[in-house]
């Protein structure tokens, strides 16, 4: 293969048209004559890319032919597969030998490559294969070249979980099938702005209680001075049943006064900031997150 290659590209350095010499494609053509040293040389990385800036600068058939055989040389199958093969469907009247010569070492090159059928769900999912972005259509299965070897698959699609799959080709002849549908993540989107704000009844109840107790201290306090003006011989109300009754109904006052101060505050700091209410679409959104109509 070797030795053909050599002829090839010798043959080719004059059959690039004449138009070449014009509008940058002097140099397509020096590159050209550069790749054609270099794989006399066997450097067949350098010459690859010589004929890659060949290409690029004039994209001629010809540098098609010596682009892919370079490729060849370098283990690049999947890209020296489609120079071959473009060359051949559009070889411009080349030569019956160089159409051969093509046509051989395609064969050569096919030997080295699999496919994968890939399908990957749902649509609009990136695909990558051993870091590359890899061109699938949504929804049905695309076969996609690949070196006889071991390769990495990975998918993702927002809100859904990553795909990450390992597989290999190992048969020319039998395409390997890599199929996976991506799993939705549940979580909670809030849709404005997330929780709602604090509770009214949480707040009410807080502020009764507050009050409440307020209430409570200060007939506390009243029922004291009264039992303590009761109780005080020359007072002005010592053994005073009016001062006595008095007293009774403020102690009777301060105590549900606290005991109702105390429920408040708690059902209020409660509502507040242990059993917070979630705002409407926050929990709508809980819903679409889990697959709810």
């Amino acid at each position: 293969m070797r030795a053909r290659l050599a002829v090839l590209v010798t043959a080719l350095t004059f059959t690039l048209p004449s138009a070449a010499l014009a509008d940058g494609r002097e140099e397509s053509r020096a590159q050209f004559r550069r790749g054609v040293e270099l794989v006399r040389q066997e450097n067949f990385k350098a010459a690859k890319e010589a004929f890659e800036r060949a290409y690029e600068l004039f994209p001629h058939p010809s540098i098609l032919l010596n682009l892919g055989t370079a490729r060849l040389k370098v283990g690049d199958y999947v890209q020296a597969e489609r120079d071959l093969a473009r060359f051949l469907s559009d070889d411009g009247g080349a030569p019956a030998d160089e159409v051969e010569g093509a046509r051989r070492a395609l064969a050569e090159t096919r030997t080295h490559l699999g496919t994968a059928r890939v399908r990957i769900e749902p649509t609009g999912a990136r695909v990558r294969i051993d870091g590359q972005d890899a061109a699938v259509a949504s929804g049905r299965f695309t076969d996609v070249r690949l070196a006889l070897g071991r390769h990495r698959l990975v998918a993702s699609y927002e809100g859904h979980a990553p795909a990450d799959v390992s597989f290999e080709v190992t048969d020319p002849a039998a395409p390997v099938e890599v199929r996976r549908t991506l799993t939705p993540v549940r979580r909670e989107i809030p849709l404005d702005g997330g929780e709602a704000g604090p509770s009214p009844l949480g707040l009410a109840l807080a502020g009764t209680g507050v009050a409440a107790l307020g209430v409570g201290a200060y007939s506390g306090l009243r029922a004291r001075s009264l039992a303590s003006d009761y109780n005080e011989p020359g007072s002005g109300h010592y053994q005073d049943a009016a001062t006595r009754r008095e007293g009774v109904t403020f102690r009777t006052a301060a105590d549900v006064a606290f005991l109702v101060g105390i429920l408040s505050v708690g059902a209020g700091i409660y509502l507040l900031f242990v059993d917070r209410p979630r705002s409407s679409s926050t929990a709508r959104a809980r819903e679409i997150a889990r697959g709810s109509p």
